[in-house]
């Protein structure tokens, strides 16, 4: 699956969202969910900004911004644009 382009990998709450080949690579971690219509929509996504070239450090180094977020379509476009800020191109 992709996202604007760039893939999109999902692992239970986990969404991985970039190309591990590339500087940086956003993790969506969905928090809280809520029950609309009978579908649980998650209303608290944590993303996350990660150097992808610290394969010997602290995960929590490589670590560069994070946001907590109202909905997954928010983190998506909040990582869309951090990755857009590093002058990755699609």
């Amino acid at each position: 699956m992709e996202y604007k382009g760039r893939p999109l990998v999902r692992s239970g709450n986990l969404f991985y969202y970039g190309r591990m080949g590339d500087e940086y690579i956003m993790k969506m971690q969905i928090v809280s969910t809520e029950n609309k219509n009978g579908v649980d929509v998650p209303n608290k996504v944590m993303l996350v900004e990660s150097k992808t070239a610290l394969e010997e450090a602290n995960p929590m180094q490589a670590m560069t911004r994070n946001k907590m977020l109202d909905s997954l379509y928010e983190a998506l476009d909040y990582g869309n644009a951090w990755l857009n800020s590093h002058n990755i191109c699609v």
